[in-house]
């Protein structure tokens, strides 16, 4: 529920984890391969890249980071770079936060060891070295859907949260017909192997 815009998509791990920062190599390389799919339906279905966040947790209580939903979850959806910078330049611009340069999700292992909880953000574009970044708070705690309310920000709407949604979403029912025509019947396993759902919408 609570679709940012059509194609908003979820990637959420079939066994009980907090954070992508908590992940294996091996679980972490298709986690890569699954955003990178879904990249490519992105330019085929939008002719947009890939814009992804998570909010990484460290507990199932959220007594250090703030998230709502205390399981591992990517959030996934089309956009432009520079809507991704826009993003970045709030986020960065927030009294507290100290935003740094990440070589991708394998960065996110760094934070968790030393007890962090932390943003990730990456943009993935056709033809582009994917561009990433990690925030952390100062307060080792961000607002839960702090992200939700950025993007929203910057896509110009106001229904960030996702538990006031009453009414029916056309565009998760429209994500969901494009999912199926472009990743067909293949199973979860020919896709993302063992560990990841194939999508999840959001």
């Amino acid at each position: 529920m609570g679709q940012l815009r059509e194609g908003h998509l979820l990637i959420a791990s079939k066994k009980h984890v907090n954070a992508a920062g908590m992940l294996g190599r091996d679980a972490i390389l298709e986690l890569e391969n699954v955003i990178s799919a879904i990249g490519d339906f992105y330019q085929k279905q939008y002719q947009q890249g890939l814009l992804c966040f998570e909010h990484g947790v460290l507990n199932d209580e959220g007594s250090c980071g703030g998230c709502g939903i205390y399981h591992m979850h990517l959030h996934v959806l089309p956009a432009s770079f520079e809507e991704f910078s826009k993003a970045i330049q709030r986020v960065r611009s927030q009294e507290g936060h100290i935003i740094s340069s990440a070589e991708g999700l394998f960065d996110t292992r760094r934070y968790v060891e030393r007890q962090k909880t932390y943003l990730f953000l990456s943009y993935h574009g056709e033809g582009t070295t994917p561009v990433s970044y990690i925030a952390h708070s100062r307060g080792n705690y961000f607002e839960s859907q702090y992200m939700r309310k950025i993007i929203c920000s910057v896509l110009g709407r106001t229904n960030w949260d996702w538990r006031s949604i009453t009414w029916e979403e056309t565009e998760f029912f429209n994500t969901m017909e494009k999912c199926r025509a472009f990743f067909g019947g293949q199973p979860a396993g020919q896709l993302a192997g063992n560990l990841f759902l194939r999508t999840q919408a959001g």
